[in-house]
């Protein structure tokens, strides 16, 4: 009897292939087969089979593109050993297209959209202003008083982790802050981040946030200074809080825009007796390779 095979073959690092081909029954396992179905067969239920294997093979993470082929071989031939190249595309087009619509739920995106988003790293640039409110009230920027303390600066991010729609990672960066006493901050910590929202298939929203230690050479004039002199504290070394919204456009896939409260908070005393800290409002732009 032929039947046909749908497998998952990882040949290369980032592409899962689904492969259809007619086989002897006890053939699909020695060819590194994952399931088969047996001609004729229901649409649905490769689907449910295509969805089955890539969730035991994790083929469905975001950062892989699925690749479809279908192709055709001769019961009885010596399948392991046969060149694929020598196999000739079928034209099961209906189907294809049936089994890619059906892992896309799985993927979370498509194929095109899943390369532009296979980010491990970027680099950023921002700029902006200090602010006399806590971060919860910087968190309005229209409703908000700025101070004359400007702020610029760039940073690192590294994404190892991938769950989904999130991605996890490292931040590292260094500010010069202007204004009163001039001085420069370094910070670095953990970056957590959802590319889930979009708009149409233009625009994608992705709100961020990173936590980790801040230090600086100087305290800075205004509301950081203030917050030190109350409690006779050190705002020099404290906690980085960054929330932070990405405006990114899909026919730009590699640049962000962003927005973000670039905070330093003493944690009700847990850091330099700080009950306080700062605020700044910030704008930049993010080059992701």
């Amino acid at each position: 009897m032929e039947n046909s095979l749908v497998s998952i073959v990882e040949d290369e690092p980032e592409i899962a292939e689904i492969l259809e081909r007619y086989f002897e029954r006890e053939d699909f396992r020695v060819i590194g087969a994952d399931d088969y179905v047996v001609k004729p067969f229901n649409p649905l239920e490769v689907i449910a089979r295509a969805k089955a294997v890539l969730m035991r093979t994790k083929s469905a993470a975001v950062n892989r593109v699925l690749r479809v082929r279908w192709m055709h071989a001769r019961a009885g031939e010596n399948m392991k050993s046969r060149n694929r190249s020598d196999m000739k595309p079928s034209t099961a087009i209906p189907l294809a297209l049936l089994l890619g619509a059906a892992t896309m739920p799985l993927l979370g995106t498509t194929d095109a959209q899943a390369q532009d988003r296979d980010v491990d790293q970027s680099v950023f640039t921002f700029g902006g202003t200090m602010v006399d409110a806590d971060i919860l009230h910087a968190a309005n920027p229209f409703g908000v008083t700025y101070a004359d303390l400007p702020i610029v600066g760039l940073g690192y991010q590294y994404f190892p982790a991938r769950m989904g729609s999130f991605r996890f990672g490292l931040e590292a960066g260094l500010a010069g802050r202007f204004g009163g006493h001039p001085n420069a901050e370094f910070w670095g910590g953990v970056v957590g981040r959802y590319d889930g929202f979009e708009i149409g298939d233009a625009v994608r929203i992705s709100p961020a946030f990173t936590f980790g230690i801040s230090h600086v050479t100087h305290t800075q004039e205004g509301r950081e200074r203030k917050n030190e002199l109350e409690r006779n504290g050190d705002a020099r070394t404290l906690f980085y809080l960054g929330p932070e919204l990405n405006l990114s456009f899909n026919a730009m896939p590699d640049v962000d825009f962003f927005w973000r409260v670039h905070h330093r908070s003493g944690a009700w005393g847990t850091l330099g007796d700080m009950h306080g800290g700062s605020s700044a409002n910030v704008v930049g732009v993010r080059f992701n390779f």
